[in-house]
């Protein structure tokens, strides 16, 4: 579900709602590897693009359009969460790498317990760049060679199942991880998607230790 409003942005509205329901952590993204955990001093909004949740009471956001929100979860031996934002920059730099090792160092994790889960985001259909970009030619030298295809000036990524391949390295069991498959770009009328136009309307994924009302909005 969208939530447009005339008078606010979607995340806004989102905020708005959730900080009736608890105290909600809202990291600063910016297209890096850090980690905001609930037990930090959160009265500010720190820099990061991930969050770790492992007390009841917080709620976890990240917000997206067209990249990738991903969420690890665990009960055992007790409960946590894993959010992420996982666009191409934090895809490229192996976020969920960076994620994983910052929750192993605050909590004990049972890796054949623990579940993923890959939103929608902007498919391998639609999600190229320019071969002469920095960041392209990163992406080409640290990514496996069968997530992207390389077409005259332009290189095409599949970044979905880019980021399926590093939970998988983590250990996750493949049939402990569900993958969205729906193109932001192409179906731009359901999900907001910054390629189509959306620069400053995002979409919401939150998730508690409650998991009472996990849900992408």
């Amino acid at each position: 579900m969208t939530l447009r409003s005339p008078d606010l942005r979607p995340q806004d509205e989102v905020m708005m709602y959730l900080s009736t329901l608890g105290t909600v952590i809202s990291p600063r993204q910016v297209h890096g590897v850090d980690i905001v955990i609930d037990r930090d001093d959160i009265a500010s909004r720190t820099f990061g693009d991930g969050v770790i949740l492992t007390s009841e009471g917080f709620i976890g956001t990240i917000q997206v359009a067209d990249c990738y929100p991903v969420l690890l979860s665990g009960s055992s031996p007790a409960p946590w969460r894993l959010l992420l934002h996982s666009g191409f920059k934090g895809t490229v730099d192996n976020i969920v790498l960076a994620g994983w090792r910052r929750l192993l160092k605050t909590t004990d994790v049972d890796v054949e317990l623990s579940r993923a889960w890959i939103g929608p985001g902007i498919g391998s259909c639609c999600y190229r760049r320019k071969s002469n970009d920095p960041w392209t030619d990163k992406a080409m030298r640290l990514l496996e060679r069968n997530f992207w295809r390389r077409d005259g000036d332009s290189v095409w990524f599949d970044m979905a199942s880019a980021i399926r391949s590093q939970i998988e390295g983590l250990g996750i069991d493949p049939n402990n991880i569900a993958v969205h498959g729906e193109c932001t770009l192409c179906n731009s009328s359901r999900y907001l998607s910054y390629r189509s136009g959306d620069k400053e309307s995002r979409m919401v994924f939150f998730s508690s230790i409650d998991a009472t009302f996990d849900a992408y909005l």
